[in-house]
């Protein structure tokens, strides 16, 4: 069985979605329209990551580690939705380079339509 390389692009591609994530959960934690209480969930997590008991422990290998990176991940989303969802559309159209995102007024028109990516490979 030859087994293929992995892509690159793809590769690239899954590392900037990470970096974007945490600069959205830094801007996040910094804003002030974020309730304090949500700003609690980032440092829960790291106090979870550095205390001495574990749900799975850390010298198995692999099970160990993959449950602190389950409690970042999944932390972290509930960060991301427990947020204002106005605040995180705006900080996400900011990281995306643009500056308003703008929601349908009543009364525009709205063109529906659909898409396909075409790999040219």
């Amino acid at each position: 069985m030859v087994r293929k390389a992995p892509d690159p692009i793809r590769s690239a591609n899954w590392l900037a979605a990470v970096f974007r994530k945490a600069r959205l959960v830094w801007r996040l934690w910094r804003d002030s329209r974020v309730p304090s209480w949500v700003k609690l969930i980032p440092p829960v997590i790291l106090v979870y990551l550095f205390f001495p008991i574990d749900v799975v422990p850390d010298p198995l290998l692999g099970l160990g580690q993959l449950d602190d990176l389950a409690a970042i991940v999944l932390g972290l989303q509930l960060f991301i939705a427990l947020s204002p969802q106005e605040v995180v559309r705006q900080h996400l159209a900011e990281l995306a380079g643009r500056w308003q995102v703008e929601e349908p007024s009543e009364g525009s028109e709205v063109i529906e339509g659909e898409y396909q990516l075409i790999d040219e490979e």
